[in-house]
């Protein structure tokens, strides 16, 4: 994956769109554990199989999980992110119970997403800088 080519009206379109999302925890004392990180890299393996949507890189913070991806240009945003939550909460649930406990049957993700466009090279810069706005400069694990 990585650029997208595709005919409409017998045009072919290129489109290499990289987004970050930042998907914060409903449950925010619930943390991304040892047991959660590795689920949470091994699913988005197995999204990227079944859907048209790349993984670059998967990070997470204390409260928040970023994800770098790529995707077709007829998906938008929304429809990238909402794929992202409902199948990663519903695995990370199934293969670690203890999660589902602590939730109580709450959501795993809260509504709320934050989306930027971003260039391949700026990965790093675009967690930092979205870290420093919301006063939250901590440590990140990456995932992938």
């Amino acid at each position: 994956m990585g650029r997208y080519f595709y005919s409409d009206d017998g045009d072919d379109v290129t489109s290499d769109i990289t987004y970050h999302f930042v998907c914060p925890l409903n449950y925010r004392q619930t943390g991304f554990g040892e047991s959660i990180g590795p689920s949470l890299k091994l699913i988005c393996q197995e999204i990227e199989k079944r859907h048209d949507i790349k993984f670059l890189e998967v990070k997470t913070d204390p409260e928040n999980a970023h994800f770098f991806v790529q995707s077709e240009a007829d998906l938008s945003p929304d429809a990238i992110v909402k794929t992202i939550k409902d199948l990663t909460a519903r695995e990370i649930v199934l293969r670690n119970p203890d999660v589902k406990n602590t939730l109580l049957g709450a959501k795993l993700w809260t509504d709320d997403y934050f989306v930027q466009t971003v260039s391949e090279v700026n990965y790093e810069n675009a967690i930092k800088k979205y870290l420093k706005a919301h006063n939250r400069e901590r440590e990140y694990k990456k995932l992938k």
